[in-house]
């Protein structure tokens, strides 16, 4: 073992890790130097997909060099031992001895440069073993420590007290300057314990702050963040969002103390003025994304000087703040030509005059989201200007503005692949006819709300389920929809069409000419020559399998649902995490409700006893216990006397509606769902029922028993409703050729 005298190894290169000759012998300084240094991008992208290799191969070798330096340890009594305090001590190897770690110029893994060391420590899989990584070593450690202070994650109180004593300890006593090395500050998770106190602990540490979030954080006053904003001059984005208590002297500290300020959340901040914000504008000229969504105190004068002053912005939200008016909306788009949001919600001075004043050729190609929710003036006109000047919106949000109609849903069509997002809800003069026009034009929607759109059928939910990206769907309180409408939902899972025509040309002197079209309308090429020349096409077909892609669904007050549909959704979309059923008749019951989340304390006591939403965990035990309810009703209908076990266990569900999910579920050519009618003319005694299996297109079939005539019906329907589910049926005997013939059954 070398000893601590030795001198320093040198730390190879990048590029002498790459090398073949990477465990020879170290160059020397001079020609270190001399070496091309690589970009950071450029290591990240050559290193990023070897990482995983070469830290597996590097710590086999590095567990071997152990191993014989700690026999030698065992045998060498002079030798430092394995265990002892942290050296401080950077300058040479003898700290790497005293860990009991090898010599750096026999272990190549402690030759590792620190920009290595960081991306194999960003691809660690869990955090135990982040942490067994940064404990390793002191060169380890302080290759991953940015990273690991850098933004630290505080999800308790236990960790916020943690991280309060820690950055409270003298530095002689840390190992770095830990408070230093903090630049985002989240603390929304632990609002309830974040007080003036814990402010004024952490920004005595903390000094290199470019982000600080404290939403929610109620106790918060103008003390505590005037005292950690004055300390963070480099502070480029805060958020106050629901501190009402903090005053205009903390904003007019903030405009004071950061200069290099982009970003400035206050939503709901009710002691903010115009006068905090004006100062703000006139200081803080690189302001992007400014929220005062619920400060009712700010008016046209700040907006409008924060327009002129900071030509920047891309974010403006002043949500509820009613003394905004047309002018101010009009300069905003005309002014702000990097604008990308825009949210004016609960404005009702806002009408058709902000936007129908805009210049005819005036473009707003940056524009992407716009919110006018509660604009009740707004009208059809308002739609067709934004769209004409702002083509490539993608999310819009026109929640009750009751004046919108479909000649306002016929202009968004115009958006065409950009509109992804889209919120009618309230908007009840919107059709069928309107939905049609939309689904047939914008097939990248991925969330649309109609909600209370009264007027709206089946007919437009079977129109929306096309959608081939669709995620989220409100359909709250469109009480005209039925199970046709669920139905139509769930059975999303369909197959796309690639279709690729290749067109070849030969000439008669056999030179040829090859070209490719996407689309059957586009001609071949033309043949490079004049001669004579034959054309062959040839046309290839791909069929991609595209997934129920549902996610969340909101069917509140939907009366007319049932369970059947519901059973049938539920099992056909894997990604549901969210299922609103508030107020359906169907789901009122304990063994259902069960499963749900609770409500919200501030609702009434009618709100609460109808609250019936899942999400989560509760989507996947609703459907287990849905599973294993059917379960009990198929044993029902094959051993109780005579009667409608079915309708005991399921209250509402008739044949019909058994028949009728049966028809939907199982995806059959038409000659095998005759079936149930089929069997009253066929009925024997033992005679096997058959279903298809869900596994494949082999028939199935179960002993009945003796069974009365009119039970046959309702029998097939039942079994043809579970047939359709794996959980329904343990290991049903398949009937070979022979018994098939036998037993009158047609296998087409």
């Amino acid at each position: 073992m070398t000893s601590g005298t030795d001198a320093p190894a040198e730390v190879p290169s990048v590029s002498d890790l790459h090398s073949s000759s990477s465990t020879s012998s170290m160059t020397s300084s001079h020609d270190q130097s001399s070496d091309r240094k690589m970009p950071e991008w450029k290591l990240h992208k050559r290193l990023s997909h070897a990482s995983h290799a070469t830290f597996s191969r590097l710590s086999d070798q590095f567990r071997d060099k152990r191993m014989s330096t700690e026999s030698d340890d065992q045998s060498d009594s002079s030798s430092p031992r394995l265990v002892g305090s942290v050296s401080m001590n950077n300058s040479n190897n003898h700290g790497n001895a005293h860990y009991g770690m090898p010599d750096s110029s026999h272990s190549p893994v402690l030759r590792l440069p620190p920009e290595l060391l960081a991306i194999i420590h960003s691809f660690l899989p869990t955090k135990a073993d982040e942490w067994a990584f940064v404990l390793t070593c002191k060169p380890w450690f302080l290759a991953c420590a940015d990273a690991i202070w850098y933004r630290p994650h505080i999800p308790d109180k236990a960790t916020l007290q943690l991280l309060v004593r820690t950055l409270g300890q003298p530095s002689a006593a840390t190992f770095l300057p830990y408070g230093r090395l903090v630049r985002r500050l989240n603390l929304s998770l632990v609002a309830d314990h974040v007080d003036d106190s814990v402010l004024i602990n952490i920004a005595h540490a903390c000094t290199e702050l470019e982000r600080l979030t404290l939403t929610g954080c109620s106790k918060v006053t103008d003390a505590g963040l005037m005292t950690i904003v004055s300390i963070n001059p480099r502070l480029q984005s805060i958020d106050m969002s629901q501190l009402e208590l903090v005053t205009d002297e903390a904003f007019m500290c903030i405009a004071y103390s950061c200069p290099r300020l982009g970003g400035c959340y206050a939503s709901n901040c009710k002691l903010l003025t115009d006068r905090a914000v004006m100062e703000m504008a006139s200081r803080c000229r690189n302001l992007k994304r400014v929220k005062f969504a619920g400060c009712p105190a700010i008016t046209d004068a700040s907006v409008s000087l924060l327009i002129d002053q900071c030509p920047s912005l891309v974010e403006i939200d002043v949500t509820g703040c009613s003394e905004v008016s047309n002018d101010t909306v009009t300069r905003a788009l005309q002014s702000l030509t990097q604008l990308r949001e825009l949210r004016l919600a609960s404005l009702l001075k806002i009408s058709d005059d902000a936007f129908v004043r805009l210049p005819t050729d005036y473009c707003l190609d940056r524009l992407r989201i716009v919110d006018l929710t509660g604009c009740v003036l707004v009208t059809d006109d308002s739609v067709h200007k934004l769209v004409q000047c702002a083509p490539r919106l993608r999310n819009v949000v026109l929640a009750k503005c009751v004046n919108i109609t479909d000649n306002g849903v016929q202009a968004l069509t115009r958006l065409k692949r950009s509109l992804h997002y889209l919120h009618l809800g309230h908007c009840s003069n919107i059709t069928d006819k309107g939905i049609a026009w939309l689904v047939e034009a914008c097939q990248r929607i991925m969330y649309i709300d109609v909600a209370c759109c009264t007027q709206l059928t089946n007919e437009a939910v079977k129109d929306l389920a096309m959608l081939p990206r669709l995620r989220r769907i409100g359909l709250v309180k469109c009480q005209n929809i039925t199970d046709e409408a669920i139905f139509a939902l769930a059975d999303r899972s369909f197959a796309v069409n690639h279709t690729t025509t290749t067109t070849t040309a030969s000439t008669s002197n056999n030179s040829t000419l090859a070209g490719t079209a996407s689309h059957p309308l586009h001609p071949p090429p033309p043949p490079s020559t004049t001669t004579p020349a034959t054309t062959t096409a040839t046309t290839t077909t791909t069929t991609t399998s595209m997934t129920n892609t549902l996610e969340r669904i909101h069917l509140s007050y939907c009366t007319n649902i049932t369970l059947a549909s519901v059973i049938q959704l539920v099992n056909s979309c894997p990604r549901l995490t969210h299922l609103s059923l508030t107020g359906v008749p169907a789901f009122m019951r304990h063994d259902l409700t069960q499963f749900c989340r609770s409500a919200p304390p501030e609702f009434t006591q009618h709100q609460q006893a109808v609250f019936c939403v899942f999400s989560g965990k509760g989507i996947e035990r609703l459907r287990n216990h849905l599973n294993s309810i059917m379960l009990e009703t198929e044993y029902a209908a094959l051993h109780l006397p005579h009667g409608d076990p079915a309708a005991r266990i399921f209250p509402g569900i008739t044949d019909a509606a058994l028949h009728n999910y049966a028809l939907r579920a199982q995806h059959l050519p038409p000659g095998r769902l005759q079936l149930a009618s089929d069997l009253p003319h066929r009925q024997r005694n033992n005679a096997p029922l058959r279903y298809p299996n869900p596994q494949g297109n082999d028939d199935l079939a179960m002993h009945i028993g003796m069974m009365q005539v009119g039970d046959m019906d309702h029998q097939a329907n039942v079994h043809r409703l579970f047939g359709y589910h794996p959980l329904a049926f343990q290991q049903p005997r398949v009937f070979d050729d022979e018994e098939e013939d036998e037993s009158g059954f047609n296998s087409e």
